[in-house]
């Protein structure tokens, strides 16, 4: 069944009226042809269907830009969905990555009655019991959720953060209808499978679903903090789990100065070497000793405290990387060091990330050319990010798909890195970084490891040899019995099926037509019923309608470009 009608028949008319609003707006920036394609220019409004819609190809160096614009007037989940892809150079081109990055959250804060009504239903208190003061001016609103500062009657400072009112609804519409916008894109241009829009918005669903859930969030800072708990110079925000919920979040206020007010850090004497020192040696511990890392180090999210301490905020975003892929990681590093670019290949293929037909000499030849560039410059002038999205761009120009694990820790290397050197244009994460890959690499020829290895394969080994004769007597039976299936999926046959419905749409349309203007002219001849200045009243309002009808039809018609 079209995806179309399935959406019509389960989903409300709210949501039909917010479908309608996005195609909209689609159509306005030039996506009218577009839609059309699709079938889905019918649902709408008339009136914007009749206005001068632009329908001419949009330049492709333009379509980025339109794209963004579209998701900025369709309000927050979209401009969460753009900034999503911001961060995924394996899934849409880089025009794309550039402009969507410039996707911001730019939404007034809600009224401070709303605020206490959701702490009140969620908490089951007035805020005048909870707390001991709420500020009503927030300290940040964005398209989520806004925070407000407030203390406990033991002076203790917090930070409360609430949902906006009926947001959860909202992207539960919008999610529906980005599934089905997805599934129409795949099904009407099979060219853009290659990016695969369902698996995106998929994606999608899924973390903005956690970012809803402040428990979520809340779980991820107690985690961080269970992984830091002996480290005194992390501070992280301690959760109130008593007055924590889906939809309110309280945690303990971090006192501190943003990292990047370099003016106020040095007039108060803070030592910017050890703060840079100190703000890598965190994260290099997340990701090569915990696996667990913060997945938005801007600047915002990280504090500076007394004793050059650092205090991190805000853990909607993580990124989880298991024993193997840091040892991977590492072995990236220290092979581009040597510039090895065999083991850098090798380890690619190890992570389980290339296509089997890839031309293996022509990727490693890539790699030499991207990697050379960067040798032969003092170690303080190589930016290890830059270098790892370099090497990202020649995966994605031989179709290999990068885990996106990888890329979240290739882009927090990368924000991390400018916001270190801001501080310290002499730092460098590669001599950072040496001691922590140095005990990574000795962990992996260590006795304990090599006996826990193999002692993993002979269990394997010992699975695969007991279930795989039974699998093969299955296989046999079923093609000694003819029952063997092989499915062959036809492509493109639902275009023509949809061709078809139009044409005959339309045929019908003109068939109605051409009855109405030959009735009414035999009713003209008859001059049958009223007459109005010796004409026959039903025979004009028979020739309006066909009128109206033709010029209806010859409009959709000159729109769909296919005369």
């Amino acid at each position: 069944m079209d995806p179309l009608r399935i959406f019509r028949l389960n989903q409300t008319y709210r949501n039909i009226n917010r479908l309608r609003t996005i195609l909209t707006v689609f159509a306005k920036h030039g996506f009218y042809r577009f839609l059309d394609d699709m079938n889905l220019t019918y649902i709408i409004p008339l009136v914007n269907r009749l206005k001068k819609i632009k329908s001419d190809p949009i330049d492709n160096a333009v379509i980025p830009r339109r794209i963004r614009m579209v998701f900025e007037e369709l309000g927050p989940t979209f401009v969460k969905f753009g900034q999503m892809l911001s961060t995924r150079p394996d899934l849409i081109p880089e025009e794309f990555v550039v402009e969507f990055a410039k996707l911001q959250e730019n939404v007034p804060p809600f009224d401070i009655k709303t605020v206490k009504e959701i702490i009140e239903s969620d908490l089951e208190y007035p805020c005048s019991v909870l707390f001991e003061s709420f500020d009503d001016e927030p300290i940040a609103a964005a398209s989520i959720a806004q925070v407000h500062h407030a203390t406990f009657s033991d002076g203790t400072e917090l930070v409360v953060k609430v949902q906006r009112p009926g947001i959860e609804k909202i992207v539960k519409t919008d999610l529906s209808i980005l599934f089905m916008l997805a599934g129409l894109v795949e099904k009407y241009f099979p060219s853009l499978e290659l990016y695969n829009p369902l698996g995106m918005v998929d994606e999608f669903a899924r973390s903005i679903s956690k970012e809803l859930d402040f428990v979520t969030e809340a779980s991820n800072i107690e985690r961080m903090a269970r992984n830091f708990s002996d480290d005194p110079v992390l501070e992280l925000p301690g959760v109130f789990w008593e007055y924590t919920t889906k939809r309110v979040m309280t945690i303990k206020f971090i006192d501190g100065i943003s990292i990047s007010d370099i003016p106020r850090l040095k007039k108060e004497g803070y030592d910017l070497e050890e703060i840079t020192k100190n703000a890598v040696n965190i994260f290099l511990k997340q990701v090569l000793v915990h696996g667990y890392f913060h997945g938005d180090l801007h600047p915002g999210n990280i504090l500076v405290l007394k004793g050059n301490r650092i205090g991190l905020i805000d853990f909607g975003i993580v990124g989880r990387i298991n024993k193997k892929m840091m040892e991977s990681v590492a072995t990236i590093f220290v092979s581009s060091m040597r510039e090895d670019y065999d083991a850098i290949a090798e380890e690619y293929l190890e992570m389980g990330i290339l296509s089997d037909d890839i031309d293996f000499e022509e990727f490693k030849r890539d790699l030499r050319d991207i990697l050379e560039p960067f040798y032969g410059r003092p170690l303080k002038n190589i930016n290890t990010g830059e270098l790892m999205l370099e090497t990202i761009r020649v995966c994605i120009k031989h179709q290999i798909k990068v885990q996106k694990e990888f890329l979240l820790l290739s882009r927090s290397i990368m924000t991390l890195e400018g916001v270190a050197r801001q501080v310290n244009p002499d730092f460098n994460l590669l001599d950072e970084g040496t001691p922590f890959i140095k005990s990574l690499l000795l962990q992996r020829v260590s006795p304990k490891r090599v006996s826990t290895d193999i002692y993993k394969s002979v269990k394997e080994l010992t699975k695969f040899s007991a279930v795989f004769p039974k699998q093969m007597k299955t296989l046999l039976k079923k093609m000694i019995t003819d029952s063997f299936t092989i499915t062959f999926k036809h492509k493109g046959l639902d275009d023509f099926m949809g061709e078809i419905d139009r044409s005959s749409n339309r045929l019908s349309f003109s068939l109605v037509t051409s009855a109405l203007i030959i009735g009414s002219s035999v009713v003209m001849n008859i001059g049958s019923g009223p007459v109005w200045k010796g004409l026959s009243v039903l025979g004009i309002v028979g020739f309006c309608i066909a009128g109206f009808f033709a010029l209806v039809l010859a409009l959709l018609i000159i729109r769909s470009g296919k005369l």
